[in-house]
Formats: C-alpha cells, structure tokens, sequence
C-alpha cells in the first residue's frame, strides 16, 4: 500500500489474479479485540507472510473495510488500531462507512427493497456516511485511501413489477439506487479523490432467467452505472455463500461437516459476469466477482444460523472455473473465513504452515 497508495488517491493499483481473492474484506464492527485480538492479527499477518509476492497467483492487493463507524457516527477505534497496523501489507485500502439498518426488518422487511424506498433511509445513510468519512480523513491525514459504498443492493430487484410483494416496480427501486450512489459517491469523491467500490448481489440464479429478463437486467444496470460515473469498481457476490445450506449436529457445530447443498453455482455468476461485462460503461475500470468464502449452517430445526468456513475443496473447484471462463476474482467475503478456509482452526502459538 505505501508504494501504489502513494497516488495522491487519483488511481488505484488494478491487477487481475488466476489464482485466489485478489483482495479481502473485513467487517471492521466484528473484529476481535482485547484479549481476543491475536486472532485477527492471525488473519492479517498471513497476509503479509504468505500472500504479497509479486507475480504468484495467491497475491493478495486489496483490503476493504466494509464498515468503519458506529449508527452514531463513531468511529470503531479499537478495531481500527489493530486494523490499520496491517495496511502496509496491502497495495490498496478502501474505506467503507456504515450500513443503518432498516426499522422494518424486524417485521420482514429489507433495507434493499422497503429501505431504499425511503428518502429519510437514504438521506440517514448519506449524512451519516459524510461524518464517518470526515473522522476517517482526520484520523488518516496523510492516507490516500479509497472509498466502498457499504449498502448493498439485490441487482435483481432492478425488473419487473410489483417486486417483492410491493408495488415498487424494478425501475423504480434503480431510480433509488441512482439517487443514492450518485449523491454519496460524489460527496466521498469530493472529501478524497479516489476509487469507489461497490459489491452488489443477484439474489435469484442465472439459470432461473428467461431471455427478456436478462435483456431487461441487463439494460436497467447499465442506466444506472452509466449515471453514477464516480462509482469505478464492481465486485459482485456470487452468493454461493448466502445461498448454501449445511445442516449441523448441534448448535455452532458443523463438523464434521455433512455435504452442502449449494442454490448458486459457479455457472450462475459466469452469466451475471458476462451480463454486467455487456452492461457497464468505460468508467468502471475493475470489474470482478466477490467469491464468497464461507458457508451457512442450520440445525435440523432451523432453530439456529451461522456461517462458516466454506469447503477448501469446492473453494479451489471454484477458483479453477472462473479462472476457466475468464472470471477475475477481486475483493471477497471476508478475512476470517479465507483465513479459516485456508489455514484451518486458529491457534496462537502455532505457526503457518507453507504457503503451496
């Protein structure tokens, strides 16, 4: 990061990787501190050790902070002093600021949908973002960072109508979408130039699309990337994280594991890849899926739901047919699961093993 970062902001280091994640995300809210924190540096200092060789497939460039500040508007300080010790280890950073939740979720609602719906929702996330991202600038004077839109967005909502049980058409939720990205990517751009990062999902399967739908999809996100020119990279989920389902023997036990079922596959994101690679506009200069890491486990009942490490084996399985179809895989979900995926359970004083 000291070497590409030092761009004064305005460009951002691109490069694409045949091999893993090119970069990792961090839930900076959910990091491990006090007594705890040997375990995120764990995470952290496998990177440095273990993935920042020039020119091997496992180069790890990106670090994004998915979330940085309170629903007040605090920033996670005690995160962020463990967090930023690792930044050195990384070519870029790019700063998330805070994701409200949405007050009818308790009933059943979304914050993609009902949420982004509401000019009051949109307008709290965006002046909430500008005093997170003020405390960010104050705290990293001399960091040219770059910016992550942490909102997320279920791309397939942007068709149809009547979404969701609504009366919401699909260009209606986009129009919302537009307002939103073009207001806060514009307003972070203004505080520190820089890239801007956006990880979306599709929540329904490729395969489940007919023709016009896709045709449709495909020509609603391209009007909104071809409106919101500060927005420059897109790193879509593959959701075959979210989308799996293991059933586990006990509550937070999933070991050993039975065979996960998987609703997505990698053929799913190769056409939603190909669909956002017909879609977006010369501004976005890195598109790429976010290979979701982990897995989700239930209990026979569903009493229970937890993510877990996903399956080293469909992880390589899937690395190796993106990298068959042209696939890059850019900044994925999230450095406690690659971590656990990779180097198995945490210990603290028992150290990595080679690097393959």
């Amino acid at each position: 990061m000291r070497s590409l970062l030092l761009l004064l902001g305005l460009f951002v280091s691109y490069q694409v990787s045949a091999g893993g994640p090119r970069g990792l995300f961090v839930q900076v809210a959910s990091v491990p501190t006090g007594a705890e924190a040997w375990k995120a540096r764990k995470w952290f200092e496998a990177v440095c050790q273990h993935h920042r060789m020039p020119g091997t497939a496992d180069y790890i460039y990106d670090l994004v902070l998915s979330d940085t500040g309170d629903a007040n508007g605090d920033l996670y300080v005690a995160q962020l002093d463990l967090v930023d010790d690792y930044f050195h280890c990384f070519d870029n950073v790019f700063m998330g600021t805070v994701d409200l939740p949405w007050p009818g979720e308790s009933a059943g609602q979304s914050r993609y949908l009902h949420g982004i719906m509401d000019s009051g929702y949109r307008w709290d996330n965006i002046l909430l973002s500008r005093k997170i991202a003020d405390a960010l600038i104050a705290r990293y004077p001399t960091l040219p960072f770059h910016w992550y839109l942490t909102l997320e967005a279920n791309l397939n909502y942007f068709t149809g109508s009547n979404v969701g049980g609504t009366s919401y058409s699909g260009a209606q939720i986009r129009e919302a979408y537009k307002a939103y990205i073009l207001q806060l990517s514009g307003d972070l751009y203004q505080k520190r130039a820089g890239a801007v990062l956006w990880s979306p999902a599709f929540w329904s399967p490729w395969s489940t699309l007919d023709s016009t739908t896709r045709s449709s999809l495909a020509a609603s996100i391209s009007n909104l990337l071809h409106a919101t020119p500060r927005l420059t990279w897109l790193h879509f989920q593959d959701f075959i994280g979210q989308g799996s389902d293991v059933r586990c023997t006990a509550t937070n036990v999933c070991s050993p594991w039975q065979k996960p079922t998987y609703t997505f596959t990698c053929n799913d994101a190769v056409g939603y890849h190909g669909l956002l690679a017909a879609a977006v506009p010369t501004t976005v200069i890195s598109l790429a899926v976010n290979q979701e890491m982990f897995i989700v486990g239930t209990d026979s009942s569903d009493a229970f739901k937890a993510m877990f490490p996903a399956d080293p084996v469909e992880l390589d399985a899937r690395q190796q047919c993106y990298a068959q179809h042209g696939v890059p895989i850019g900044t994925s979900w999230e450095i406690r699961w690659w971590y656990l995926a990779r180097y198995g359970v945490l210990t603290a004083n028992v150290a990595y093993p080679a690097s393959p």
